[in-house]
């Protein structure tokens, strides 16, 4: 009774965010993000094997996950980056595209993401926007593509932003607005229809 009544719900954001700050409180931290990740996959694939819960509600269950664990990945390298280059009045957003957008993930997808960050401000230590908020989006795709003894999170697609890979790794806000209204081709603007922000400053 135990085991079915654990597979009748989806589980919501608030108690994965608590499953997740119980596990980061455990002797082996590092281990955190990666047996939420393997356990809560797991859970929702039972729901999906026994329950035969709706491919709809598996994609936003699989998706919710993957916000969590993003969230994880954006807390951590914003705060390895403070260390090394202070804290940022800037304000930087991590957008899906793609499935992760629709909340159509399934298992095994990569995620689409977009780093933006606000270019008119200036980052106090010097170091130039630009830069700084390389450094956090590099240390969010190694987060969760890094293979570890753990296993790996996901691996991330990030060609899909604004000039692709002959581009900066993250793009400033005045530069996303340019692109979109200026030069992308009708499919790029398409692909707006399910743009969504999933981690960093909702606000902006």
């Amino acid at each position: 009774a135990g085991r079915s009544s654990a597979l009748a719900h989806a589980v919501p954001r608030e108690e994965l965010e608590a499953e997740l700050a119980s596990l980061l409180r455990a002797y082996d931290s590092d281990a955190a993000p990666y047996r939420l990740h393997t356990g809560e996959t797991l859970r929702i694939g039972m729901r999906d094997l026994i329950l035969g819960v709706d491919v709809t509600d598996i994609g936003q269950e699989l998706t919710l996950l993957a916000e969590v664990c993003l969230g994880f990945a954006v807390d951590k390298a914003r705060k390895s980056t403070a260390d090394k280059h202070g804290k940022a009045a800037a304000r930087f957003a991590v957008l899906a595209l793609g499935k992760f957008a629709g909340r159509e993930l399934g298992y095994g997808s990569d995620l689409d993401l977009v780093f933006v960050y606000e270019a008119d401000t200036p980052i106090e230590s010097g170091v130039s926007p630009i830069e700084y908020f390389t450094a956090v989006a590099s240390n969010i795709m190694r987060t969760l593509e890094e293979p570890t003894k753990y296993g790996q999170l996901y691996d991330v697609d990030a060609r899909l932003r604004p000039d692709g890979n002959k581009g900066s790794l993250v793009v400033s806000d005045a530069r996303l607005t340019q692109y979109y209204l200026d030069e992308a081709q009708a499919w790029e603007r398409l692909a707006l229809v399910k743009i969504r922000a999933v981690g960093g400053d909702a606000a902006f």
